[in-house]
């Protein structure tokens, strides 16, 4: 689990450290913290959730045995990578240093 874990933070790190790359460089406001844990910790959320099921896979156990599980989980997968994706494209004039963008 603990590797999970640091993997989870490795993706988080480099996912976001180009975006607070950006924002250091072009940026016209004060650097906003908040956003940038929320960027952190929604892609390791992703990755705990996915790891399971693709530990499940590789084992050569049938996903569709637990229906449930599998849909809350792909659920939680769909909805995490649109809210970031939706994050990210919203705020990616901010990054580029265009005044005025919120």
């Amino acid at each position: 689990m603990k590797a999970t874990v640091v993997r989870a933070m490795l993706v988080s790190t480099v996912l976001v450290a180009p975006l607070i790359y950006l924002q250091l460089r072009f940026g016209y406001s004060d650097f906003p913290f908040v956003l940038f844990a929320v960027l952190w910790l929604l892609p390791g959320a992703f990755v705990l959730a996915a790891v399971p099921l693709l530990r499940a896979v590789r084992a050569g156990e049938s996903l569709l045995a637990r229906r449930g599980a599998l849909v809350a989980r792909v659920g939680f997968l769909v909805l995490t990578a649109m809210v970031w994706a939706g994050i990210v494209d919203d705020q990616m004039p901010c990054f580029l240093g265009v005044p005025n963008c919120d």
